[in-house]
């Protein structure tokens, strides 16, 4: 079990996230997610009142607005992990469980995709 969760996690280490939402910068260097409220069309008409927004926000603290940031499709969990260290240092140890907890919890609620080094998606 224990070989298994590190293979995991070392291959978690290697993908690259991909963002599918869309982002409002706040102040200093914080980001809020735009959720939709609806993931179809149909209920969005159905269900939205006129005046309502489609989409909530999502505020992230100063690690997540962080991580979402490197979310760019360039660099991989690995290496979002060592800036996270380079720019948070003991305050996020032990950095590559954090972040892998955050990654998974980003692709479950369907925010990121994650792409694996051959290019497809994971």
């Amino acid at each position: 079990m224990a070989r298994k969760r590190a293979q995991s996690e070392m291959n978690l280490m290697e993908l690259v996230p991909l963002r599918r939402l869309g982002h409002i910068n706040l102040e200093g260097e914080l980001v809020a997610l735009e959720v939709p409220r609806f993931k179809s069309a149909w209920a969005q008409r159905l269900f939205l009142p006129r005046r309502r927004k489609p989409n909530v926000q999502v505020k992230l603290d100063a690690i997540g607005s962080f991580v979402w940031g490197r979310c760019d499709g360039n660099r991989s969990v690995g290496q979002i992990a060592e800036d996270l260290m380079e720019r948070f240092g003991d305050e996020v140890r032990p950095a590559a469980e954090r972040l892998s907890a955050f990654i998974l919890h980003l692709k479950r609620q369907g925010f990121i995709d994650l792409r694996a080094p051959d290019g497809r998606l994971v």
